[in-house]
């Protein structure tokens, strides 16, 4: 895999002057403001730069001096509402660089490690927007701070590269690998199916939707590798549920494909969402939870769950904006692992 280095490792405490300004702009109501530090080892700081790619083994991108950019990472304590009460929050605002240029990202995380809040300050094209950054906030965010977050991006390669060898083990990765790469891309064309109904453009849409069906016939067939995982009659209900789901897809497609923007709106919205939910909810097998939940714990033992902050594995990329979204990624990731050592 090839890790860019797309913002900058440099002292964290060098003066710049955007200071409490970048947290006003993140929190607007923030109230007592005030610089904090994290001590960092040259341990620590290894380890940070290996979890967002910039390992200095041969062929990694070296990190630029202080001369070249701007300065480093800051870091504040500040209070400010979440969902209406006065939250203690810490803010990180990390430089960062994408292919439009240098950028910087202010992220918020309350006292449990749970980001609150995540603005870009500069230019990130669509990975700027607040619906690129909500798959970052809040409890329920795919990206979030996890077992894997301090780990280095080798680690998941290594994951990857086993999934392609043989045993048991290498099928249980491929599985959950296949399926949870199957969750982003259907998540992706239903956002832009979901963008494209806004504006009443319906042929448009109909190619995202028929890569859903695709996906979901994909999914359907991933049946038999599901042991042990599922076994018996919760393998087949997994397949019904998506051969379902890719039902209400291909109807979709045929009422995009028609121009018939208000019976598609309602297959999309209702039928292909109900379909949907119907697999992610189900609890009637042996982990008596709902399937999207015990997968994500199988995913999450096997180290290929949340906390890499990887577009295409637990990151949804702005569309056409597959660098910038790493580049924000990255320096999310890296605000919060920083955060981690503040005192």
């Amino acid at each position: 895999m090839k890790n860019a280095a797309p913002f900058l490792f440099l002292p964290f405490l060098a003066p710049r002057p955007f200071g409490e300004a970048d947290v006003r702009a993140l929190l607007p109501d923030a109230q007592g403001t005030a610089r904090i530090e994290a001590k960092l080892t040259d341990a620590d700081r290894s380890t940070i730069d290996k979890a967002v790619g910039r390992s200095s083994g041969p062929g990694s991108p070296e990190p630029r001096s202080a001369s070249s950019g701007p300065s480093g990472i800051e870091l504040y304590r500040t209070k400010a509402k979440v969902e209406g009460e006065p939250t203690d929050l810490r803010v990180a605002i990390v430089p960062a660089r994408g292919p439009k240029g240098d950028f910087r990202v202010a992220v918020a995380a309350d006292a449990s490690g749970v980001v609150q809040a995540a603005k870009v300050l500069g230019d990130a094209g669509s990975a700027g927007s607040e619906r690129f950054l909500a798959q970052f906030v809040g409890p329920w965010a795919t990206a979030r701070a996890a077992a894997a977050t301090g780990a280095p991006l080798s680690a998941i390669e290594e994951k990857r590269a086993a999934a392609k060898g043989d045993g048991p083990q290498a099928k249980r990765l491929r599985t959950l690998l296949a399926i949870r790469g199957i969750m982003l891309e259907n998540q992706a064309a239903s956002d832009a199916i979901h963008l494209l109904l806004e504006k009443k453009e319906a042929a448009p849409a109909a190619p995202h939707a028929r890569r859903i069906s695709e996906s979901l016939a994909r999914l359907a067939a991933l049946g038999p590798d599901l042991p042990p995982l599922l076994e018996g009659k919760e393998v087949e209900a997994f397949v019904k549920f998506a051969e379902a789901s890719r039902k209400a897809s291909d109807e979709l497609v045929q009422a995009l494909e028609k121009g018939d923007a208000t019976r598609a709106g309602n297959l999309f919205a209702v039928t292909l969402q109900q379909a949907c939910a119907r697999c992610h909810g189900f609890d009637d097998h042996r982990h008596r939870k709902p399937l999207t939940n015990a997968f994500e714990k199988f995913r999450e033992e096997a180290g290929v769950g949340p906390g890499w902050f990887l577009v295409g594995h637990d990151v949804l990329p702005a569309p056409g904006e597959e660098g910038a979204s790493q580049a924000v990624a990255f320096a999310i990731k890296e605000g919060l692992l920083v955060l981690g050592k503040a005192r």
